[in-house]
C-alpha cells in the first residue's frame, strides 16, 4: 500500500509541476495574476506532494497531513482563479491522504518475526528432534506454530 501511494504521488508531481509550471508562465505572459499565483501554488503542492511520497515510508501519519495541506491549497488556489484544474488535484490529494491513512492505521500493521531469528528457531527444533526430544509430531505442530507467524 505504501508503494502504491508513493508511485502515484510521485506521478502526480511530475504531471502536476509541468502543468502549473505552463499555466503560471501563460498567465503571465497574458498578465492574469490570480491564475499566475494559482500556478506557484500548485508548483508549491507538487513540491509538498514529493515531500508526502517521500515520508510515507517511513511516517505516513506525517504524510497524511501534508496530503491535507495541498488538498486545502489546491482548494483555496482553484476557486480563487482560472485554473480550476487545482481543484481536482484537491480531489486527487485527499485520495492519497487517505491511502496515507491506511498505510499508518494498526490493523494493516503485522508484528512479523525478522527471517533470521525464524531460522535459528527452525534449526534449534530440528535438533531437538534429532536428539529425540521432540517426536515428528511435536516437531510438526511447533514449525506450523512457527511459519504462521511469518
Amino acid at each position: 500500500m505504501r508503494i502504491t501511494t508513493a508511485l502515484l504521488s510521485f506521478g502526480a508531481v511530475a504531471i502536476m509541476f509541468l502543468q502549473s509550471s505552463l499555466v503560471g508562465i501563460g498567465s503571465a505572459i497574458g498578465q492574469n495574476e490570480a491564475t499566475a499565483a494559482a500556478g506557484g501554488a500548485g508548483i508549491i503542492v507538487a513540491v509538498l506532494l514529493f515531500l508526502g511520497g517521500a515520508l510515507v515510508f517511513a511516517v505516513p501519519r506525517i504524510s497524511l497531513v501534508i496530503y491535507i495541506i495541498s488538498a486545502l491549497i489546491c482548494y483555496g488556489a482553484g476557486y480563487s482563479s482560472d485554473f480550476s484544474d487545482l481543484t481536482i488535484w484537491g480531489y486527487a490529494c485527499y485520495v492519497l491522504a487517505t491511502l496515507s491513512f491506511f498505510c499508518s492505521s494498526k490493523a494493516t500493521v503485522k508484528s512479523k518475526k525478522p527471517l533470521l531469528s525464524l531460522v535459528s528457531e527452525l534449526e534449534s527444533l530440528a535438533r531437538l528432534r534429532e536428539k529425540g526430544t521432540l517426536d515428528e509430531a511435536q516437531f510438526g505442530k511447533q514449525k506450523a506454530k512457527l511459519l504462521a507467524q511469518m
